[in-house]
């Protein structure tokens, strides 16, 4: 999931970053926190606030990486992915009759909220 702000540019890791040392051991807190949660969250969310969500992700944690994929009765994925890109800047995939999203080191949870209320608001719910 990449998120762009209102101007249209894209967050990007800070250039200053230490690549060359970049592992998930040396990853921050915060993105070693949401990149283990922001599924659960995801999930858990879109299943509160859109009824009929279904998820191709597996469910349990063991099964599942860090891309979520989901689709909604009576929505075709192609017209959702091109709405969360077009009216709140938020970047995926189509996948078959779904749309795919995962984070990368620059996303929070709060972007993981806001890509549930952006589903939220397309979908009417």
């Amino acid at each position: 999931m990449i998120m762009h702000d209102r101007r249209g540019t894209t967050r990007a890791w800070p250039p200053w970053a230490p690549l060359r040392n970049f592992t998930p051991r040396s990853a921050s807190t915060e993105w070693s926190g949401a990149s283990v949660h922001w599924p659960r969250r995801f999930m858990e969310g879109l299943r509160q606030r859109v009824p009929g969500v279904t998820f191709t992700t597996p469910s349990r944690p063991q099964l599942r990486a860090g891309v979520m994929i989901f689709s909604i009765p009576d929505t075709k994925g192609r017209d959702l992915f091109n709405r969360l890109y077009s009216e709140h800047h938020i970047t995926g995939a189509r996948s078959g009759a779904g749309v795919r999203l995962s984070p990368h080191v620059y996303n929070t949870m709060e972007d993981v909220d806001r890509a549930v209320g952006a589903v939220a608001t397309i979908v009417g719910a």
